[in-house]
């Protein structure tokens, strides 16, 4: 099994937006089972040189049906802007221990897609499968840090390269 990654949320109002985990330090936040993000760079094809600035993807998520999905689905219906993601991933030390090693923060957060999907229910490889939300967010700032030896870095979408 792959390991986990869990979401916190901070809504427009600054309230944590409650999860409904159990699991021991990560009350109130989210399982999710996908995610995807990634940064380029313009390219000139023919000369390898830059012609522009970094281009940010959506960060998009999976996650189960929980107290969260209202309050997402309201934050895209109405255009909110969410003041806090954070994503903590998580991985078994060499100790058996699982332990948190890599986050992403994300700041001024706008869901710019809200979707619900069922798995074919009638496809075995689907047996697992919850009733899932796929969130895309755009975000004002980005932070990456990896915990061992404090390393990290951000990006704003007004700062220009």
């Amino acid at each position: 099994m792959a390991s986990p990654a869990y979401v916190w949320i901070v809504d427009d109002q600054g309230n944590e937006v409650k999860g409904d985990c159990q699991v021991r330090g990560r009350e109130g936040s989210v399982e999710i089972f996908q995610f995807k993000y990634g940064v380029s760079m313009p390219v000139d094809k023919f000369n390898g040189s830059t012609n522009g600035t970094r281009q940010h993807d959506t960060v998009t998520l999976t996650k189960p049906y929980d107290p969260t999905s209202p309050v997402l689905f309201k934050a895209a219906c109405d255009g909110r802007t969410l003041k806090k993601v954070t994503v903590k991933w998580y991985r078994i030390n060499e100790n058996g221990k699982e332990e948190e090693y890599f986050t992403h923060e994300l700041d001024d957060v706008k869901i710019v897609a809200y979707r619900q999907q069922l798995l074919h229910t009638k496809e075995e490889s689907n047996n697992n499968h919850v009733h899932e939300d796929v969130i895309e967010m755009r975000f004002g700032k980005i932070t990456l840090k990896h915990h061992d030896g404090n390393i990290e870095h951000g990006d704003t979408w007004l700062e220009r390269n």
